[in-house]
């Protein structure tokens, strides 16, 4: 029982931390994109 609750409290520290991951590299992402794509507006698919 208590070996099953601290599972599921690490899978969910795990998923919280890859989404805080991926906010980060979106932001970096968007940070390179401003420096890069300033004067040459290009499309992009996904938003």
């Amino acid at each position: 029982m208590l070996w099953n609750l601290v599972m599921i409290v690490l899978a969910v520290v795990f998923f919280l931390g890859l989404l805080r991951l991926h906010d980060r590299l979106r932001a970096l992402e968007r940070k390179v994109e401003g420096f890069e794509g300033g004067a040459v507006p290009r499309e992009n698919g996904d938003e």
